[in-house]
């Protein structure tokens, strides 16, 4: 992707491991690489977090 990073779809850890799909409350990540290659991990945060 030009000016970014190739993105996981949204993924949550289900009883065979990773499953794709939003999962629940802290339960929904992505994942990327960056371009000098550090893994990263991005969890969605329950609303009242989100709105700080």
């Amino acid at each position: 992707m030009a000016g970014g990073v190739d993105a996981s779809a949204v993924m949550h850890p289900g009883e065979g491991g990773w499953t794709e799909g939003k999962g629940g409350e802290w339960n929904s990540s992505l994942f990327f690489a960056d371009p000098d290659g550090n893994s990263w991990t991005v969890q969605e945060a329950p609303a009242p977090l989100s709105e700080r």
